[in-house]
């Protein structure tokens, strides 16, 4: 069968803010020497312009067309910018401290004469294995923390978030959806642009042979640092799409422990001590306080983005019991209080304030017993695009189908419809739907303890199920690993036998 994709179909785009002007050099270099044909658009993002020397090397040395902001602008701006200046049916992102592997590009040529759907694109495995950057602190955000996605997940298998690094396209179906600009700081851009690849039935593939190697140094300040950003971008991210992002128990400890710097520098101390004891390796103690770490780093900017742009605005705050509550926690904390009184004021109240946040209307219609609130809310965002959490929510309630859209979504969303109180499921459609999300993401720990729940199991199946969801908890970073096995140890004793009860069958 004849390729329908082949090099000349490719356009590689380069955001960059230029601090490292050398470095970008090297990597257009790099990637010339990879191969001649591949267009290259380097989209300049800088806090000043480039030199005209370095513009002359980027333009004529290396071929490459060069687009510069007026201004910093963020890297969904420089993406954005770079998806206007693609011509060719295939894009690839590639940052510009990010060096593929000599022979990138043929798996992604590979790729995309496979996968021909416009929705599908792919990732690859992003590592500072084998660069002079590999340290303690990369060893442990490869294995252990952040990054562990890219080592604890099958290669071509599907992810449930969106992840970029060096990621390939189809270029029309990218175009289409767009980065929100709104996110000008270091993270969750990827995560809220995937809110509307996945709902417009895109797919991600992760290739571990499409390797990146990450040619930049991370110490110990600029990962504090990016993290901190990263809880301010988490902020953003929870504030426009509460229903799938807004977390009430972390937005409480944000706001109670506020600003944490001082903490953080502690903390930071401590970390170094125990790198420099340890000389150069990570044990448990290393484990344990990179995940409060980074917890506290999350908080921090987390907190930061609220008290810069959410409560001084009233436009997001609920006025009751001469309370003023961001609305999304309003809403969890009151809920008792305005079912039991059948508050329909507060409902309207939140409705206004905050048209494109569901549960509101969601909640009204429990209230009134009508399905007129979920059509207003289609009808007042009829111009957005409504992440499959809500779509399958809204659908569920309109035919009563939980399977109805179980095709289109991604893993994290088939476990929240698993998890959602208004469905009845059997244990035999409980367990389908776990199989679903685990066929979709075989790493998804929470998937197993819910299959470890279910009775019906026999005891040999068990102990395979719990060895596998020990070994895929243990890649988890550490909080989250620590929670997992906890439950794990709970479920299971030394020989396999089951200790808590199924959850509540309808059979």
């Amino acid at each position: 069968m004849e390729n329908r994709y082949d090099i000349t179909d490719l356009t590689v785009v380069i955001p960059t803010i230029g601090n490292e002007p050398s470095r970008l050099l090297r990597l257009l270099k790099h990637l010339r020497n990879a191969n001649e044909l591949i267009k290259i658009c380097v989209v300049w993002d800088g806090h000043k312009p480039p030199t005209t020397e370095l513009t002359k090397k980027v333009q004529f040395l290396y071929h490459c067309k060069l687009i510069v902001h007026d201004s910093n602008k963020g890297l969904s701006a420089a993406r954005n910018t770079g998806l206007d200046h693609i011509y060719t049916k295939l894009g690839t992102f590639i940052d510009d401290d990010i060096f593929p592997d000599p022979k990138w590009y043929e798996h992604v040529l590979s790729f995309h004469n496979k996968h021909t759907n416009e929705e599908e694109a792919l990732v690859g495995r992003v590592t500072w294995e084998k660069t002079d950057f590999e340290n303690t602190l990369t060893r442990w955000y490869e294995e252990v923390g952040g990054w562990s996605i890219f080592t604890s997940s099958r290669s071509l298998n599907q992810l449930s978030n969106f992840c970029g690094g060096v990621t390939s396209f189809k270029t029309l179906f990218f175009k289409n959806i767009k980065f929100n600009e709104g996110f000008t700081r270091y993270g969750c851009e990827d995560i809220e642009f995937g809110t509307r690849f996945f709902s417009n039935g895109g797919s991600l593939y992760l290739n571990r042979e499409l390797v990146g190697r990450h040619y930049k140094v991370l110490t110990l300040e600029r990962y504090i640092n990016e993290h901190i950003s990263a809880g301010f971008s988490k902020g953003l991210l929870a504030h426009l799409h509460p229903d799938d992002f807004f977390d009430y128990s972390f937005h409480k400890k944000a706001c109670e422990k506020k600003e944490q710097i001082n903490f953080i520098n502690h903390l930071s101390e401590i970390i170094k001590y125990i790198d420099c004891r340890e000389g150069g390796g990570f044990n448990l103690d290393y484990n344990s306080f990179m995940g409060v770490l980074t917890n506290a780093c999350l908080l921090h900017g987390y907190f930061e983005f609220f008290k810069l742009d959410v409560f001084e605005n009233d436009e997001f705050l609920l006025n009751k019991n001469n309370e003023k509550e961001y609305i999304p926690y309003a809403l969890t904390f009151f809920l008792n209080e305005i079912l039991a009184e059948n508050d329909l004021e507060s409902i309207k109240v939140m409705q206004k304030k905050m048209p494109y946040y569901f549960e509101p209307f969601l909640v009204e219609s429990k209230v009134i017993k009508s399905k007129e609130p979920i059509t207003r809310f289609l009808r007042i965002n009829s111009n957005k695009t409504l992440s499959n959490n809500v779509k399958g929510t809204i659908n569920s309630i309109k035919d009563k189908n939980v399977f109805s859209l179980s095709e289109s979504l991604n893993a994290r969303e088939l476990f929240k419809t698993l998890m959602s109180t208004q469905y009845k499921l059997s244990i035999r459609e409980q367990i389908d739907l776990i199989c679903q999300i685990l066929n979709k993401d075989p790493t998804f720990v929470s998937a197993y303890l819910l299959l470890l729940k279910v009775k019906e199991l026999d005891e040999p199946t068990k102990k395979i199920i719990g060895s596998v969801c020990a070994h895929f908890a243990s890649m988890r970073p550490e909080a989250e690993k620590r929670r997992h096995l906890k439950e794990l140890s709970l479920l299971m004793d030394q020989n396999g036998e089951q200790r808590i009860e199924s959850f509540t069958s309808t059979d």
